[in-house]
């Protein structure tokens, strides 16, 4: 037997979906490089992947990270049960098919729009920011 049971019912899940999820946001990064490869520069493909992997990294990071902690939190106190383990699980089922639903939104989106969600979301936080610090300098 390679891992415990423990290993395996604990972080496995966890890594499995954290490969998986990097494995799928990659392969939609290059689809959607073949789909618009003609605003693509020349020789930039290979900067495109590597600053998408530092970005996808990040944001499977941030998606699965409360897990992580939980499944932390919950061996530090011993505290073995198969309800955390279920409550994981979904989380972990949820957060995937948050980033499918996300990636299979973004082609309608760059059709109407024609850039990726990215910056016209910049944009409306960075006007909400504004907003929020004129409504304080008021008060």
């Amino acid at each position: 037997m390679l891992y415990s049971s423990k290993f395996r019912c604990g972080i496995m899940p966890l890594c499995l979906f954290c490969a998986l999820s990097m494995g799928f946001l990659s392969l939609s990064r290059i689809g959607l490089m073949l789909w618009l490869n003609s605003n693509v520069p020349d020789g930039s493909v290979l900067y495109i992947l590597l600053q998408g992997l530092r970005v996808d990294f990040a944001s499977v990071c941030g998606l699965y990270g409360p897990a992580f902690l939980i499944l932390i939190f919950c061996s530090i106190v011993r505290l073995k049960n198969n309800a955390v383990i279920l409550i994981i699980k979904i989380y972990l089922a949820l957060g995937f098919t948050f980033l499918v639903f996300n990636e299979a939104a973004t082609p309608p989106f760059i059709l109407e729009y024609g850039v990726r969600p990215q910056p016209p979301l910049r944009t409306i936080f960075n006007l909400s920011k504004r907003s929020i610090k004129h409504i304080m300098e008021r008060t």
